[in-house]
């Protein structure tokens, strides 16, 4: 249900279940196929809890629905749960909504805005009269 792959890699010499990761990537894909990208500037890898600690730019993307945008997260990849208590800011082309922290569970399917949440709508664009013209 997921792949992370990272420009480098390097095993912690005092804990061996630690990998420190730079240039992370990776897709996390929902049991309706529906697939996520994440990318960050650096991760650390616990292979005994299955934890991600992801650093620097984290981006979530959910091509044609949204991208989010915040410093720091953690993925709890066995239990398919992202977590950040730091700002994100979530784009959608109906508009954006900040927050400073959010939960997600549940396969993507609870999303948990935690504090100080502000939402900002667009106006949808103007369709075009038959004729071509507004």
């Amino acid at each position: 249900p997921y792949t992370v792959n990272a420009q480098t890699a390097v095993q912690d010499p005092d804990k061996p279940n630690v990998i420190h990761l730079e240039t992370v990537s990776g897709e996390l894909r929902k049991s309706n196929g529906r697939r996520f990208t994440i990318d960050a500037r650096k991760g650390v890898y616990d292979s005994d809890s299955k934890a991600l600690d992801l650093a620097g730019d984290v981006h979530i993307i959910s091509v044609g629905r949204f991208v989010a945008k915040m410093p720091n997260a953690r993925v709890l990849l066995s239990d398919k749960v992202l977590s950040s208590k730091e700002r994100v800011v979530v784009t959608f082309d109906s508009g954006d909504i900040v927050a400073q922290g959010v939960r997600i569970t549940d396969q993507g399917k609870n999303i948990q805005f935690l504090s100080r949440v502000t939402t900002r709508l667009r106006a949808a664009a103007k369709k075009e009269n038959k004729d071509g013209n507004d």
